[in-house]
């Protein structure tokens, strides 16, 4: 009848819209492919003022499509050359976009945004920032304790500074301990109150040439 006309002409201009967008999606699922890849090789060409359009584009685009890995992608290739060209507080907001799209349980990688952020956020003075983002991190390493321990270091709050290097020379790395010892004589030698702040200056300062010996003994 009139009603079954109208509802097979509905569902055939349906399917044609699906089609048509469809289609839509596709093409710029692949201008947006194409467009990151484009900026991977101006960036590999050091065309970095191309590569930025290229990312940004893309990171325009996978946003509108509801892309979040791509976009994610995008976003973290467009930090990494906007801090290239000492455009840091740029790289930084495009890094707390690309940390806000990670799901939950992706621990990993927040964990690495988190380590890029606070790198920034030291660059660029954010001391208090880096601080709270590097105790954010839910896996930390003796890296992020000598970064912890030498914001705190800028912070002129020698306790802090302290107790951070202190745990990094734990570490089984030399390179790790020679940083920790360093950091250490920094912390005692800033402002020396006491002949013991001195003496403990000299105690690092002699770890830090006994470790130098032991690694050139070993080549």
């Amino acid at each position: 009848g009139y009603a079954g006309k109208w509802l097979f002409l509905f569902l055939i201009f349906s399917s044609f819209l699906f089609s048509a967008c469809e289609k839509d999606t596709t093409t710029d699922i692949k201008k947006s492919e194409k467009l990151h890849h484009e900026g991977l090789l101006f960036q590999e060409s050091y065309e970095y003022q191309r590569a930025l359009q290229a990312f940004e584009a893309a990171a325009t685009l996978d946003s509108a499509l509801g892309r979040k890995d791509a976009w994610r992608r995008n976003l973290t290739e467009l930090a990494k050359i906007q801090q290239r060209i000492g455009w840091l507080p740029e790289a930084l907001a495009s890094l707390e976009k690309a940390a806000a799209l990670t799901t939950a349980d992706s621990i990993e990688l927040q964990d690495d945004f988190r380590r890029k952020t606070a790198a920034l956020q030291t660059k660029l003075g954010h001391y208090h920032a880096a601080i709270d983002t590097l105790q954010a991190i839910q896996s930390p390493t003796t890296n992020d304790r000598l970064h912890l321990a030498e914001a705190y270091l800028q912070l002129r709050d020698a306790g802090m500074a302290y107790q951070y290097f202190t745990a990094a020379a734990n570490s089984s790395a030399t390179m790790e301990q020679l940083r920790a010892y360093a950091g250490l004589a920094r912390v005692f030698g800033n402002s020396p109150t006491s002949s013991r702040d001195k003496d403990s200056v000299a105690v690092y300062v002699k770890k830090i040439l006994n470790l130098m010996y032991r690694v050139r003994k070993s080549e």
